[in-house]
């Protein structure tokens, strides 16, 4: 098991923040569940966390650190995924983060409820202000 660090946005954090709570799992836990859901399904990258240049009005800020434990099998998939986009089989940051956005995204309505996910994001409108209103 290799310790690693890795970027992400503090909205990912705080998402995955609280799923962790409520389904009452160490973080450790939730990583692992993550990498191997992402391997399974998704591999890909989307083209806003590739962009590079912090002054790209897409770039997305990654001001938020996770610490993560990769065993060799997954850390040489993600390798192979970084190689794909990147043409170099090194920094694997990016691809961490995206599958951390990734389960957020599948685990966040299933764990905290769609309307609870839609007042998040700002999506729906909260349902005090559709009382007050």
């Amino acid at each position: 098991m290799k310790k690693t660090t890795f970027k992400i946005s503090s909205s990912v954090q705080e998402m995955e923040n609280i799923i962790i709570k409520r389904m009452g799992i160490p973080r450790t836990v939730f990583h692992r569940w993550a990498i191997e859901y992402y391997l399974k399904y998704d591999r890909t990258i989307h083209p806003n966390l590739r962009i590079k240049t912090k002054k790209d009005p897409e770039y997305v800020i990654r001001d938020a650190t996770e610490q993560i434990y990769l065993d060799e099998k997954n850390e040489e998939a993600l390798l192979d995924i970084a190689e794909k986009y990147y043409g170099k089989r090194k920094n694997i940051g990016t691809v961490l983060f995206q599958a951390m956005l990734t389960y957020c995204t599948v685990q966040a309505p299933i764990v905290l409820g769609e309307t609870a996910v839609r007042q998040m994001i700002g999506y729906e409108e909260k349902l005090e202000d559709k009382i007050w209103s």
